[in-house]
């Protein structure tokens, strides 16, 4: 059943530290790294990804968001662990369909 609506408290998001690693850090350390990291390997400030989990049309579909690029992919499976390999996969492959963010991602704003 699906609960109602409730207001959150924003507040504590600000100054929140990452979770700790858990099996999906284990199984799927490229979507855990993806998520959860804040820096690059030269130590410049690297904005979080985020991924998304969808059923459209009956299949289960992915979106992973770059947010420090303003890029998105999407990906579809038949289960959440195929999904879940999928996203991991998209991550760092270089092969999946990964395209600008209609809003305003970071690169944009870089000059």
């Amino acid at each position: 059943m699906l609960q109602r609506r409730r207001e959150a408290d924003r507040s504590a998001l600000a100054n929140c530290e990452p979770p700790a690693a858990d099996s999906l850090a284990g199984k799927h350390p490229d979507l855990w790294e993806f998520v959860t990291r804040t820096t690059w390997d030269d130590g410049a400030t690297r904005q979080p990804g985020s991924f998304t989990v969808f059923l459209d049309e009956g299949k289960l579909k992915g979106c992973l968001n770059d947010k420090d690029a303003g890029l998105v992919c999407f990906v579809t499976a038949a289960g959440l662990l195929e999904l879940l390999r999928k996203l991991n996969g998209a991550v760092n492959d270089g092969a999946s369909d990964w395209r600008q963010t209609r809003g305003e991602g970071r690169a944009r704003n870089r000059k």
